[in-house]
């Protein structure tokens, strides 16, 4: 058992050394303004527990890929399909050509409510991709980086052994617990300190946000949803918020 684990993890070390970073626009081609629905937040989730090398990119458009792209680069596009019953996505990996290297099955969601019907068949669709959870997605061979090769895949007993586990609502959302009569923190599954500390103002709709240990903007509930909103570089950053319980 050892030798196996010990075995995976060089395949995976090897496979993040060569694998292309992940860019994730802000803005879909089929949104009306940037992260709608949270859904580029939501991939970001997913980069992150999954550990890819990956950036959400603001103000960046679905429609600027491939030209936006260096060789030793993917950007992600999702491809979407929607009436009143269902609503459809396949999240697709391209490279700086514009060709389709990976691609996920097809998620989908029938919840009358547009924002979580989006939100549930991203989510579907993550949940299915198997290569992407298991570190065998192809990894492109091009003039301007000849070093990047395909790995093999892990056996397929391996792969199953160690799967990470499906990501669930609880991890897309943070938690919100009272920490003083003027304090709340936010916090991720299973953690033990605050993602955030947000401070009460004399809006119930507004708090201060603290991100370690330094106010960071704040957190505002617009039309029955809550976005965190902070200046980067002197732009004006707007960022939806999973939140319960608060």
């Amino acid at each position: 058992m050892k030798r196996i684990l010990l075995l995976l993890f060089v395949a995976t070390m090897g496979y993040a050394q060569n694998q292309p970073k992940i860019i994730i626009p802000e803005q879909f081609s089929f949104m009306r303004e940037p992260n709608l629905y949270g859904l580029g937040t939501l991939l970001q989730m997913y980069m992150d527990k999954y550990q890819y090398a990956s950036e959400l990119k603001v103000g960046l458009k679905e429609e600027a890929f491939p030209k936006s792209l260096n060789c030793e680069e993917w950007g992600v596009k999702l491809a979407t399909k929607s009436n009143m019953f269902v609503t459809k996505v396949t999240v697709q990996f391209v490279d700086c050509h514009g060709t389709i290297v990976a691609s996920s099955p097809e998620g989908s969601d029938r919840d009358k409510n547009t924002r979580m019907a989006y939100i549930n068949a991203l989510r579907n669709a993550m949940d299915q991709f198997s290569a992407f959870k298991n570190h065998t997605l192809p990894v492109s061979q091009t003039e301007a980086n000849p070093a990047l090769k395909p790995i093999e895949s892990p056996s397929k007993s391996t792969a199953v052994d160690e799967m990470p586990a499906m990501i669930t609502e609880e991890d897309v959302y943070l938690q919100a617990q009272t920490l003083t009569e003027s304090s709340i923190g936010l916090f991720k599954k299973k953690a033990t300190s605050p993602e955030m500390v947000l401070y009460k103002t004399s809006s119930r709709d507004c708090f201060l946000v603290e991100v370690n240990g330094k106010i960071a903007g704040v957190l505002l509930y617009q039309n029955q949803k809550w976005f965190w909103e902070y200046y980067e570089n002197n732009r004006l950053i707007s960022r939806e918020q999973f939140i319960k319980g608060l």
